[in-house]
């Protein structure tokens, strides 16, 4: 059956939430990072796999998702025996299937440039995953997040805009990206750019394609 990908560009920052009421009891090895995440005709995830192309039959998660559908994670997993496993935590990335916009087509008012806390980058699964912090006040969850590629013939270069909308930067709360690269016709060793503004300097990461 056809698999469906759920596409997103803006997304208001989301904080981890539990799939399984359990999950607190669960003890044994461990998985934390971006999955795949693919649900069944019922609409429940029945398997993930992860950047490394290992994949995990799920057990025990009751959220009802839409079916026969594929959707991008940052989990926390309980490894069980068989290859199966159990999500406690999951979190939705801000993730698009099709190419993420150019910056040249995009509105001024998407254009924000509040600075970003780049924490970790890495290309895997043929993704860009992002890991970033946004300064926040307490409790609020008012700010948003927009990826685009620069629109830079010579090289592919994404960067992220960021709007506080007003907030101020007091505490550091965790947001994440996922950018699917499939559709660049980049190939092995390619080099992939990230720029963006940061809080006490700007990033600009260079990353190999594997």
């Amino acid at each position: 059956m056809k698999k469906y990908f759920i596409p997103a560009f803006i997304a208001l920052i989301l904080s981890m939430v539990s799939c399984n009421s359990k999950d607190e009891e669960s003890v044994g090895s461990m998985f934390s990072g971006f999955v795949t995440a693919y649900t069944d005709g019922n609409g429940l995830i029945s398997m993930v796999k992860d950047d490394m192309g290992n994949e995990y039959a799920i057990t025990g998660c009751s959220d009802v998702l839409i079916p026969d559908t594929i959707y991008r994670y940052v989990v926390s997993m309980g490894l069980d025996e068989n290859s199966t496993a159990h999500i406690i935590q999951k979190v939705t990335p801000l993730y698009g299937a099709v190419k993420a916009p150019e910056t040249s087509i995009l509105p001024d008012t998407l254009k924000k440039q509040d600075p970003v806390q780049i924490n970790a980058a890495y290309i895997g699964g043929g993704f860009l995953n992002i890991t970033m912090g946004i300064k926040i006040q307490q409790d609020s969850k008012m700010h948003s997040l927009l990826y685009a590629r620069m629109s830079d013939e010579d090289q592919l270069t994404f960067t992220v805009y960021h709007d506080a909308h007003g907030d101020t930067p007091m505490y550091t709360m965790y947001a994440y990206l996922s950018i699917p690269l499939k559709d660049y016709g980049i190939s092995r060793n390619d080099t992939v750019f990230l720029k963006c503004k940061g809080y006490q300097e700007d990033c600009n990461m260079k990353l190999i394609y594997r």
